[in-house]
């Protein structure tokens, strides 16, 4: 009787200790909801709390899409210096201007296979 106690004691702080880890973990901030809270006229600071840091910046030549890929385009332009920030779900691109503030951004939403565990983060809004 004691040795099923104490199975049942460590598969269920086995349990608590797995849902307390995955509720803890980190949430993406790369989402499509958080471009949205982006817009044009808005600081480099203001940009990087909304998304968690300064993103990669790099030369826009274009993207080549996949197919099932979305693209969301408001006031931007090829050709110039932009920052990247990516995700497992999308890419955002934005351009400054010369006073660091957004003058053009980008969003491509990944369309992919989903497995059990993405469709789990989606549905707990993680």
């Amino acid at each position: 009787m004691k040795r099923r106690r104490l199975w049942i004691g460590a598969l269920l702080a086995l349990f608590l200790l797995g849902v307390g880890a995955f509720f803890l973990w980190p949430r993406d901030r790369i989402t499509p909801e958080s471009y949205e809270g982006i817009k044009i006229g808005m600081t480099d600071k203001e940009v990087e709390s909304i998304l968690g840091g300064p993103g990669i910046t790099k030369k826009w030549a274009g993207w080549t899409l996949v197919p099932g890929e979305i693209v969301w385009i408001d006031h931007f332009l090829t050709g110039q210096d932009c920052n990247f920030w990516e995700s497992r779900r999308c890419v955002i691109a934005l351009q400054f201007d010369a006073a660091r503030t957004v003058t053009g951004r980008l969003l491509i939403t990944r369309s992919r296979d989903r497995n059990l565990w993405d469709r789990l983060c989606d549905w707990l809004g993680r």
